[in-house]
């Protein structure tokens, strides 16, 4: 959504933290020319994205200045028209600090869902790309392993094909009873974080 030219800047760092959604609405975006505030150093937004404001409530900070249980209001762009992670009760999502406010580093988050003891966690072992709706085998993510998942992760599988429960069947991340599939296989978002760590911060100081 923007472009900032930013000269001999200190390394930027995320803000990473599991939240349940609260409220997204689409705004408004000009392109032009501007100055960050903090720096002084030109910059240019050029829009090609739609952009949303959004309201999250914070459960679990991973890293930054954000507080646990208190409400985070942060800015998404997403060129494919509504971001991925709201369509989600929950996400693990990872900002950046802009100026007095929050942008969502742009396509960047991973599922999260409620353990039984009290963390959270991905369902499942694989690194999945979530605009990708052909990822069938996604890349393993290291540090998986057996969870319980309160309320259960599960997929109804009423009306799949026998590709798909055969597949789920097969597959060590989930238990197949009757007509649905049982989560109960992932990664807790803090080994998730550890291994998207260095990525994200490549991307922040591209």
């Amino acid at each position: 959504i923007f472009l900032s030219m930013r000269i001999g800047a200190a390394e930027l760092t995320p803000i990473a933290f599991v939240g349940s959604f609260v409220e997204i609405k689409e705004v408004g975006c000009d392109s032009g020319e501007s100055v960050d505030k903090k720096t002084g150093e030109p910059m240019e937004i050029i829009c090609m994205d739609t952009v949303y404001s959004v309201r999250y409530q914070v459960e679990k900070v991973l890293e930054g200045n954000l507080m646990a249980s208190a409400e985070v209001k942060f800015q998404a762009a997403d060129h494919y028209g509504f971001p991925a992670f709201a369509e989600q009760r929950r996400a693990l999502i990872y900002l950046q600090q802009y100026e007095d406010g929050y942008w969502h580093i742009k396509y960047q988050w991973n599922e999260a869902y409620a353990t039984n003891d009290g963390d959270f966690a991905q369902c499942g072992c694989g690194a999945r790309d979530y605009y990708d709706s052909d990822d069938d085998d996604p890349v393993l993510v290291k540090d998986c392993r057996s969870i319980s998942f309160s309320p259960p992760v599960t997929r109804d599988l009423t009306h799949a094909s026998k590709y798909v429960v055969d597949k789920l069947r097969a597959s060590l991340d989930y238990q197949v009873r009757g007509d649905r599939a049982y989560c109960v296989r992932g990664v807790l978002v803090e080994d998730l974080y550890r291994q998207e760590r260095p990525g994200l911060i490549e991307v922040l100081n591209e």
